[in-house]
């Protein structure tokens, strides 16, 4: 017996200043809701994986596609600020595409379109680097954003279960900053359940259940989680792990994640705590279970993070402010290497 596809809704939120939709077949609509946002000879930042899957109308709409090859945000967009000019941006991709789009933004005061293709969240934040050379006092979000959850979720599974743990990482962190607030936890929790709940299936068993939907929604639901309360210890050592080692993205996640919580523990349990029953688990249970939703353990040391890299990234992430976000203040140097140790 086939099971029946299992349709949701999807809707449209007038978050503030911006709107955000989410919705199935989503991608299809994508020149009508480009014309709707009056979104017009724009500039389309994308990659060559990401554009194999665009809609002929989103690039043929655009005055200029500007395919990003491999770098960091503010190279890439340091590169670009001036060849954009004041057109308004469509970012169609990942996380890096996003970024770039909201760091030329915050510089020029482009309009943002961020079409999401993976589950990397950049849709729903403002936190992004900025072009090189250049400085702003405020940073970005996307004023309209598109999720297609047939689109974010459709990278191989093992890409795929290492971007959910990003997204999982999201939410914890999420629910212990000092800035953390009742939104922002529910946000996260509920996000945590969908995320957990949608990877219990079978890849081939997501589409018809509405899976992809509920992956696409907690992941969402979990970076609204993040640019509401802010981070602290997780992403700083996340994001300094990949800027010195230049290993990838959400495997550094998927790698770092329950070391950092199960040292987390020591100062904010209750939370961890929290999240950890929202997994389907408890404290002594959560690595094994963020490891089955990843589909394996990743460990740096089986990821490009070699140990000439571990004293660069301690000083780097020591260096950043949002560090002292952590609960009781932030790392010392012997906590932050303890906790690459415990996942090397």
């Amino acid at each position: 017996m086939t099971t029946p596809t299992q349709h949701r809704p999807g809707w449209t939120w007038g978050d503030g200043e911006r709107t955000i939709i989410l919705r199935e077949g989503g991608l299809e609509a994508v020149a009508a809701l480009l014309a709707a946002a009056g979104f017009a000879n724009y500039a389309l930042l994308s990659t060559e994986r990401a554009l194999a899957a665009a809609p002929a109308a989103l690039i043929d709409a655009a005055a200029e596609v500007f395919p990003l090859p491999p770098g960091q945000v503010p190279v890439l967009a340091a590169g670009l600020i001036d060849r954009v000019g004041d057109r308004d941006l469509v970012g169609f991709g990942g996380g890096r595409v996003i970024d770039t789009a909201k760091a030329i933004a915050a510089i020029g005061g482009n309009g943002v379109f961020a079409v999401a293709s993976t589950l990397s969240g950049a849709e729903m934040t403002a936190f992004h680097r900025l072009p090189l050379g250049y400085e702003a006092i405020t940073r970005v979000r996307p004023r309209h954003v598109l999720i297609d959850p047939e689109l974010v979720t459709s990278a191989p599974e093992e890409m795929l279960r290492a971007g959910a743990v990003n997204a999982l990482a999201h939410a914890a962190e999420a629910l212990y900053t000092p800035i953390t607030n009742p939104v922002a936890e529910m946000a996260a929790l509920r996000g945590v359940k969908l995320v957990a709940a949608a990877l219990s299936r079978p890849r081939e068993e997501r589409a018809a259940a509405g899976a992809n939907y509920d992956l696409a929604l907690g992941a969402t639901l979990c970076a609204y989680a993040l640019d509401s309360a802010g981070y602290a210890l997780i992403h700083v050592l996340c994001q300094s792990t990949v800027r010195v080692s230049g290993a990838a993205h959400a495997a550094v996640y998927a790698s770092l994640l329950a070391p950092s919580l199960e040292w987390l523990g020591g100062r904010a349990a209750e939370q961890i705590e929290r999240f950890a029953e929202a997994l389907g688990t408890d404290l002594d249970g959560l690595r094994p279970r963020l490891d089955e939703i990843a589909g394996k353990r990743y460990l740096l040391r089986e990821i490009g993070v070699r140990p000439s890299h571990l004293a660069a990234i301690v000083a780097l992430a020591r260096a950043r402010p949002e560090l002292a976000s952590t609960p009781n203040g932030a790392p010392s140097d012997a906590d932050l290497q303890a906790v690459l140790a415990a996942a090397w």
